[in-house]
């Protein structure tokens, strides 16, 4: 599941309701580049997006032909093409 794309607000719920799910399932694995899983600290969050939207816009500046949030026939959502 991709969660950056929805924002901080939209994140912090989500990770509770996923927890919640965690005893319905033999294994969760869940893999949070934004640290919140774990930390549940929002300016940590939030700074991570920040960093990552910056290096997105860097790319798409220095590329104009670059795209961000793109969805793949397999539903996955990559962050940037060039």
């Amino acid at each position: 599941m991709k969660k950056q794309f929805a924002g901080a607000d939209i994140y912090v719920k989500i990770v509770p309701l996923l927890k919640s799910l965690r005893p319905y399932y033999k294994s969760m694995n869940v893999f949070d580049e934004g640290g919140y899983w774990d930390l549940q600290d929002k300016t940590v969050l939030e700074r991570h997006i920040a960093k990552i939207d910056s290096v997105i816009a860097d790319i798409k500046k220095k590329n104009p032909k670059a795209q961000s949030s793109l969805r793949r026939e397999s539903g996955r959502i990559d962050d940037v093409i060039q």
